[in-house]
């Protein structure tokens, strides 16, 4: 055991891409908050991932990992677990690399930027990081990109969320495109309390509704899924006190599904007014590499019941 844990590396990721200069732009910007940003390419996902911390200590990883997430530049972060590739010499000699190796370490650059700590930031520093990032999704997206064929059912949009719960009809379905979550985590975004708060409002206004809470994400991923966990109250925020399982991209979008319907129960809404289903990345709406692809990973409320 002690052998397999040495194998793997924790990292506090902050962005991913499939071109060796973007990382490498990226890695100059987080400098100027943290020293210790680095970036590595990532074999098995064919990406250049940047990384804002790096460990071989699971807990010392997630707890940079919460306290960088309390600053505004990098609240999108999430914990990555690495585990060592083989040794080289299990290529064959005439085989080629897609991409050049980069070992996992911090790189240099050529003007390295003088790093400030969190708390010294300033209003200025932090209007000047602006990232255009040309995200790589390799890490969730890896089936074949083709939209379904036939999604759900005719959907609608979250604008004007309160109207369209109250106007809807039994076999509609709502996609909550402000139901944001937490990478590779079934925890909620913040900005996603406003759009929870009013599809519960609806619901006690509506005591005969009844819904069915549908999870999707953007293509497939297997790896550690952040979950509340038990002794968590915290929907909108990552903690200590959250549990991290292995799991498939259908467990990702079953426990989003899981902990909105939590959030629902405790708030008031009886258990058998709701139900969840997770498909995974199993009905895509855009191609995996399109600019809309983010836009797979979402959360469709449908109307069993009024």
């Amino acid at each position: 055991m002690a052998q397999e844990a040495a194998s793997h590396t924790r990292y506090v990721v902050i962005g991913t891409y499939a071109e060796e200069s973007n990382a490498l732009k990226h890695v100059k910007k987080a400098r100027l908050y943290v020293r210790e940003a680095g970036y590595f390419f990532n074999e098995i996902k064919n990406s250049f991932y940047v990384f804002a911390y790096k460990s071989n200590d699971k807990q010392a990883t997630l707890n940079r990992l919460h306290e960088l997430r309390a600053h505004p530049y990098f609240k999108d972060a999430w914990f990555y677990r690495h585990k060592s590739p083989q040794a080289a010499n299990t290529r064959k000699t005439d085989e080629k690399p897609q991409k050049p190796a980069v070992k996992i370490s911090q790189i240099t650059t050529p003007e390295k930027p003088t790093a400030v700590t969190l708390q010294e930031e300033t209003g200025s520093a932090a209007a000047a990081i602006k990232i255009v990032q040309e995200r790589s999704e390799s890490d969730l997206a890896t089936d074949s990109g083709v939209p379904a064929t036939d999604p759900l059912k005719a959907t609608m949009t979250d604008q004007n969320i309160t109207s369209r719960l109250q106007t809807a009809k039994s076999g509609d379905i709502i996609i909550f495109n402000n139901l944001l979550f937490h990478r590779n985590a079934a925890i909620l975004q913040q900005s996603s309390e406003s759009a929870l708060k009013k599809l519960l409002a609806v619901m006690l206004d509506n005591q005969q509704m009844k819904i069915r809470i549908h999870g999707h994400t953007n293509g497939d991923f297997r790896g550690e899924i952040v979950t509340m966990g038990k002794r968590s109250k915290s929907y909108f925020k990552t903690s200590t006190r959250n549990k991290y399982v292995d799991g498939d991209a259908v467990m990702l979008s079953l426990e989003r599904a899981r902990i909105i319907s939590r959030y629902l129960k405790e708030k008031g809404i009886l258990p058998e007014r709701i139900e969840i289903k997770g498909w995974g990345g199993e009905r895509t709406v855009y191609p995996l590499n399109s600019a809309n692809a983010s836009l797979n990973s979402r959360v469709e409320i449908e109307i069993l019941e009024k």
